[in-house]
């Protein structure tokens, strides 16, 4: 129960802008508990509902008595099904609230920054560039993931699904910062554009990305929080390489999402569709990122070594 007490002591309880309809019964703070707690177990929502509805498991009970539900309720599995869709949002701020307090008490470096994206699979059958185009989906194709697209890397080729996209500091803990999940049918410097504005503001520093950033609207959005965008275009990547800042995403970026595919079952295909394997995805994120503040309060030897963590709340 650890890291969900360590959730409620340090993410404020975010209220957002009045919107249309019912408001709330059960707080941001107190779903991103229980989607935590889903994401730690590698359970579905059902499962989640199934393991927090469970009077005679210990844990439930441990679960229970740690997360504050509005007079004892538990949310249903459809109120679980809808706010994991719309809860990125609540998600970021919550990224965004670990990152301050690990300033605050650690001293971790956020000027300068590294960002990138990984590629995962759709859940289900491929559906074909051509017939998605067309909208036409062939009579044997089933489960069929509509909202995934298609993208392609040096490292993977061809990938009919979804994108992780992450901030990450490049100091001697690398920490990550905010992040973001989309369809590979958005581009990842118009997706960052989305949620870039979200990082904390410095005096001076920098973000180092690769070529699909080389944006002049996204270097503008980056320098309103202080940070100079260092991203090559395609005619000058090989120039780049040489940069010594260019450097710092080969040690940082790419070694953290190993380490999230460590920690998490998330190599290889997807096991949701889209609006709900995007949200997902970040709270893979920010649940590492709590397990490294953990470790940081408990002065761990090597506080980005969280694989053996994940499973204990």
């Amino acid at each position: 129960m650890k890291i969900l007490k360590l959730v409620l002591s340090v993410v404020p309880d975010l209220s957002f802008t009045k919107r249309v309809g019912r408001p709330f019964v059960y707080k941001p703070r107190v779903v991103i508990c229980c989607f935590l707690v889903m994401v730690a177990k590698r359970l579905s929502v059902r499962g989640l509902h199934a393991l927090l509805t469970n009077k005679e498991d210990l844990l439930a009970v441990q679960i229970r008595k740690t997360i504050p539900f509005p007079k004892e309720k538990i949310p249903t599995r459809r109120t679980f099904d809808r706010r994991l869709k719309t809860s990125m949002k609540a998600l970021q701020y919550s990224m965004v609230a670990v990152v301050l307090f690990a300033v605050k008490h650690f001293h971790l470096g956020i000027a300068h920054l590294a960002v990138d994206n990984r590629m995962f699979e759709a859940f289900g059958a491929i559906w074909h560039r051509k017939y998605q185009e067309k909208g036409i989906i062939p009579d044997k194709l089933r489960n069929v993931d509509r909202t995934a697209g298609w993208g392609i890397s040096h490292y993977r080729g061809w990938v009919y699904g979804h994108a992780l996209e992450v901030f990450v500091t490049t100091g001697r803990i690398v920490f990550p910062v905010v992040a973001f999940a989309r369809s590979l049918l958005t581009r990842g410097n118009t997706a960052v554009k989305q949620f870039g504005k979200l990082l904390p503001r410095v005096k001076r520093g920098s973000v180092v990305a690769d070529s699909e950033y080389a944006d002049d609207e996204l270097a503008l959005l980056l320098g309103s929080s202080g940070r100079k965008l260092f991203a090559p275009d395609k005619r000058n990547q090989k120039a780049w390489k040489a940069n010594r800042r260019y450097k710092k995403r080969k040690i940082t970026i790419e070694p953290f999402f190993e380490r999230l595919l460590l920690a998490f079952p998330i190599r290889g295909k997807l096991d949701r569709k889209g609006p709900q394997a995007w949200p997902y995805l970040v709270l893979c994120c920010l649940l590492y990122q709590l397990m490294v503040t953990y470790n940081l309060m408990h002065h761990a030897g090597n506080p980005m070594e969280v694989t053996h963590l994940i499973r204990m709340l």
